[in-house]
């Protein structure tokens, strides 16, 4: 698959698992799911030290969430990515996004290894909210540059 072609299956899951909510509210995972639930995508905040995450149950691993889902967007810092990513091959997750600042050398092996579609090196929101500013100008810079996802 294309990374254009992996996007858009990560894209149109019907429900994802975000690792990186935190009681900090400057934290960028904080960020990502508040836009999540704003665009109506179903999403299941992930903190194992966290209990709930503005009034919304948050839970401490994929196998405790209430259904399966098939995608996971992490935005955690690389050193603490490899025990979710572990978790999520025993979950049979195939889908992966490493948000920007996320990655790791590791990481994307590791997905590539257990047939787990990956994304890195990306920012969810450039797909997600792509019509709000300053999303609409990262994307708009990354085609002209020729850096957007072919």
């Amino acid at each position: 698959m294309t990374e254009k072609e992996i996007i858009t299956d990560f894209l149109s899951s019907e429900a994802f698992a975000l690792a990186g909510v935190s009681n900090n509210k400057d934290k960028f995972g904080n960020y990502l799911y508040d836009e999540l639930i704003k665009k109506g995508i179903k999403t299941y905040p992930l903190n194992p030290s966290l209990s709930e995450y503005k009034g919304v149950k948050c839970y401490p691993s994929l196998d405790s969430l209430p259904e399966k889902v098939d995608a996971l967007i992490c935005s955690l810092k690389p050193k603490n990515v490899m025990s979710v990513l572990e978790d999520a091959k025993k979950a049979e997750i195939k889908k992966v996004w490493l948000q920007q600042g996320s990655e790791s050398k590791e990481a994307i092996e590791f997905c590539k290894a257990n047939n787990i579609n990956v994304v890195s090196k990306r920012c969810l929101m450039m797909f997600i909210a792509e019509d709000s500013f300053p999303h609409n100008l990262h994307k708009f810079l990354s085609k002209f540059f020729g850096k957007y996802p072919k």
